[in-house]
């Protein structure tokens, strides 16, 4: 695949004084900067720094310095998982960090999303000249976990989203490797411009990662007044993964090249109770050797090390239920979860239809497309979408769109009269 990088924008006001760019790691509280920062955005600009309102995690903007950002799990949960699709998102949300950028008086921009650390090393560089266009000076900042901690953490995380089987993580036992992802960003923004901070409470500023990103762009945790609860995100139960995994040997995430739509987003398998997760004793064994030169790297060139150090051996896990029962539960979960989740689909069309009376054409083209989302097997749905987007000028994305849903739904006469008149560019009846 071919890159096309977005080109340095040509701001009308002057450059800003600082970029600060959090690039996660996973798993080191980057949903608390994200949503807390995201929040208070009022707050932060009258205190002169933007956080960008396209988004709480800036996924377009790591998505356009990546070779495959099709790839990217959030980009298929939001319905981006073709490359078309996917760049004219990433095209109109630039467009809105370009125009909000030069609205803005103040002096310190901040972006922030875990998908930044996968950043090729072409895409580093792109993303250096894009930064340097906007900002004097720019901070590559970067959360790092013990790397045996943030592969059990990483392994439930993938495993319940349907990304990987437990074998798999066992067979990779992935974690994000400093000795990997930091070169990049050092090559491209300078060694001084790279600031990595153990995630570890002994480590952060008064405990708190939101406390200790703020302080190191300067600002105080006062400004965040504009708070809500956490949603707690507890560590997924052995038995969970088990559920989770079987629903993953049957029901893949991913179905050419879209988010499977036999397989809910989101099934609550962190709610589970049970035995707590774990890899085998012999994974275990090899994580640790496996950990072991990212350590070295880290003490070498950023002097971090960490308080808190995991066990030297452990025990193999021992569920507490057998495997048909998991698998009942795998699928029943899975049926109740999709049931929802169209229930919900239904919901956002009967508002889009609603928007329509009310002549908010805007708001109807949202709402339809989060029900597309949520049930791309949806003809009534793709019918009012088609026509909303042929109304706005966009008939190649009409005639996409209703291909898309006869491959889905090959028997709904309607949707093939539409695509002919589509294709035929004939007058269309109103959108409403």
């Amino acid at each position: 695949m071919t890159a096309h990088f977005p080109a340095p924008p040509r701001l009308t006001r002057p450059k800003l004084k600082r970029a600060f760019v959090h690039i996660g790691t996973t798993k080191t509280g980057t949903s608390s900067i994200q949503q807390r920062l995201f929040r208070n955005r009022d707050n932060l600009q009258g205190a002169g720094i933007l956080y960008p309102a396209n988004e709480a995690n800036h996924v377009f903007f790591a998505s356009a310095f990546r070779l495959e950002p099709t790839e990217i799990s959030n980009n298929l949960r939001e319905g981006l998982g073709q490359p078309t699709v996917l760049a004219r998102h990433i095209e109109r949300e630039f467009e809105k960090l370009a125009a909000e950028l030069d609205a803005f008086t103040g002096d310190t921009l901040v972006i922030s999303s875990e998908f930044l650390c996968d950043t090729p090393e072409e895409g580093c560089t792109a993303m250096a000249a894009w930064l340097h266009a906007v900002a004097e000076e720019i901070t590559i900042v970067c959360y790092i976990r013990h790397p045996v901690f943030h592969a059990i953490s990483s392994a439930q995380q993938v495993i319940r989203s349907g990304l990987r089987t437990l074998e798999q993580t066992e067979d990779e036992l992935y974690f994000y490797s400093p000795s990997n992802i930091l070169p990049r960003f050092i090559d491209a923004f300078g060694r001084p411009r790279v600031l990595v901070r153990p995630f570890e409470r002994e480590a952060l500023k008064d405990g708190d990662v939101v406390t200790d990103f703020l302080g190191i762009v300067g600002e105080d945790a006062a400004i965040l007044t504009n708070d809500a609860p956490e949603e707690a995100n507890p560590a997924m139960s052995l038995e969970a993964a088990l559920i989770a995994d079987a629903l993953m040997q049957k029901e893949a995430y991913r179905q050419d090249g879209d988010w499977n739509p036999n397989r809910a987003r989101s099934h609550g398998f962190n709610l589970i109770p049970g035995s707590p997760f774990s890899f085998s004793k012999a994974a275990y064994k090899r994580l640790t050797q496996k950990a072991a030169p990212d350590l070295r790297y880290l003490k070498k060139v950023f002097g971090v090390t960490f308080a808190k150090l995991p066990p030297k051996s452990i025990k193999d896990p021992k569920p507490a239920w057998g495997p048909e029962t998991i698998e009942g539960l795998a699928d029943h979960i899975n049926k109740l979860a999709l049931e929802g989740q169209h229930a919900r689909a239904k919901v956002f069309f009967l508002n889009a239809r609603e928007a329509m009376r009310n002549g908010n054409r805007q708001k109807a083209m949202l709402g339809v497309q989060r029900a597309l989302v949520l049930k791309p097997e949806f003809p009534q749905a793709a019918m009012l979408l088609c026509r909303l987007l042929r109304a706005a000028g966009r008939l190649d994305e009409a005639i996409t769109q209703a291909k898309r849903q006869i491959e889905l739904r090959p028997d709904f006469e309607p949707m093939q009269l539409l695509l002919a008149r589509l294709e035929a560019n004939e007058g269309e009846e109103d959108a409403g």
